[in-house]
């Protein structure tokens, strides 16, 4: 719009009469005609309170949502005396479609940002609170009717569709234990990058009580709570000291790296190699990694625990690829 207006020259008598008509296109609630006009005027050069006021309110009557949405974020970043007005407007437009999330995140940054009046306190804090409680609402319905296609999935063993109602109930504000997903942990046939899904659910939520998980003829128990971090940062920050060269020398081989720990992770989490195999490990990761950049990677010096771990990196890595792909 700021470009708009450097380059165009509206007449006062057009731009007047432009102004006149989309006023009484609203007051007869004739809303295309009255946006139509209103953008005939922004696009113009004219930028108003009352003529962006305007245009915002027939875009939300015409259901313009994004296009609303985008036009109020231009006019936050404008930063003027009509600050307060369009963050409320900005604010009511996200609550009447149902983005309480955002109508929250919105708000906090607002009141992070801003010295507000306290009127306009009070309308934020109402709207906030009232998101609150239907987003709460809202993640109650969802959490039940997720946790219930988890059951179904399990029952139609689609291991790829558990593990995406996972990650959808970690979106939620919702945090509890969902016993079912502890049965799955013991489940043979339950694949290994599931388990390791919920027991990230569970170090997400801060579960305090004990869980067990088997995986590929092994048997161990976790506290979730006590992790402290997800299991490929857990790996990374074990391994760190091996990696320092390449993380200095090529940011590409170590970024790739990085990947390749997450699908371990992903696989064997939480059984990880002993510290003593911290330097075994990294050597067979940075074999594997060489290798898929066609680098050079000689294997005459490698030692045979090195071996195991370049074999297990590579079941991981084939493991992980087919869960995605199948």
């Amino acid at each position: 719009m700021q470009h708009e207006r450097e380059n165009v020259i509206m007449f006062p008598k057009w731009r007047k009469n432009l102004e006149e008509n989309a006023k009484q296109a609203m007051q007869q609630k004739d809303w295309k005609h009255a946006y139509e006009l209103f953008h005939s005027l922004t696009t113009n050069g004219v930028d108003s309170h009352e003529v962006l006021t305007g245009k915002l309110i027939t875009m939300m009557e015409l259901g313009m949502q994004k296009e609303a949405e985008d036009l109020c974020e231009t006019l936050l970043s404008w930063d003027d005396q009509y600050y307060e007005s369009y963050i409320h407007i900005y604010a009511t437009l996200l609550f009447q479609s149902g983005k309480y999330q955002e109508v929250m995140e919105l708000v906090d940054d607002a009141l992070e940002q801003k010295n507000l009046s306290n009127d306009m306190l009070i309308q934020l804090n109402n709207v906030y609170q009232l998101s609150s409680e239907l987003k709460k609402q809202e993640d109650q319905q969802q959490y039940l009717e997720k946790v219930q296609q988890i059951r179904e999935a399990y029952e139609q063993k689609d291991d790829l569709h558990i593990y995406y109602l996972i990650q959808h109930i970690r979106q939620l504000q919702i945090k509890r234990e969902i016993p079912l997903l502890k049965d799955l942990l013991l489940h043979n046939q339950v694949n290994p990058v599931v388990k390791t899904a919920i027991l990230e659910y569970y170090i997400h939520i801060g579960l305090e009580r004990e869980v067990t998980v088997q995986k590929f003829g092994n048997e161990t128990s976790v506290f979730p709570n006590k992790t402290g971090t997800y299991f490929s940062e857990q790996l990374i920050n074990r391994i760190e000291p091996f990696l320092e060269e390449i993380e200095q020398n090529d940011p590409t081989a170590y970024q790739l790296a990085q990947t390749v720990i997450e699908c371990y992770a992903s696989i064997y989490a939480p059984f990880f190699p002993d510290e003593d195999d911290y330097k075994d490990f990294s050597q067979a990761l940075k074999i594997y990694v060489n290798q898929s950049l066609m680098n050079d990677a000689p294997l005459h010096r490698v030692t045979n625990k090195a071996r195991y771990y370049l074999e297990s990196i590579q079941k991981a890595e084939e493991r992980y690829r087919m869960f995605f792909h199948q």
